[in-house]
């Protein structure tokens, strides 16, 4: 890592000599790929933040619903085989007619 005051003096000499292999030779630092990166990072405008969508979490439509809630959604639909589709394997050997 770099100290902000050599990335400063880095960028500093390198508009003085239009070089990034000068710049580096002189002061012995940083790699060419870094330099380029601190001169893009100087030119770009800061980028907005990202803004996370917000969930709608009414007491209507919780977003973490209680328990007896779910169960009574269940029920209200047929039980829990309807949303399982609970059917027991099976056992290897036995055929299937």
């Amino acid at each position: 890592m770099y100290s902000e005051y050599q990335r400063k003096k880095a960028l500093q000499l390198y508009d003085e000599c239009k070089s990034v292999v000068k710049t580096i030779q002189k002061l012995g630092y940083p790699s060419r790929q870094r330099m380029y990166n601190w001169i893009a990072d100087r030119n770009d405008s800061p980028k907005p933040k990202f803004l996370r969508k917000r969930f709608n979490n009414t007491p209507d439509h919780p977003y973490h619903p209680p328990l007896a809630l779910k169960l009574e959604t269940i029920h209200r639909w047929g039980g829990a085989d309807v949303f399982l589709d609970l059917k027991r394997p099976t056992p290897f050997g036995e055929q299937i007619h």
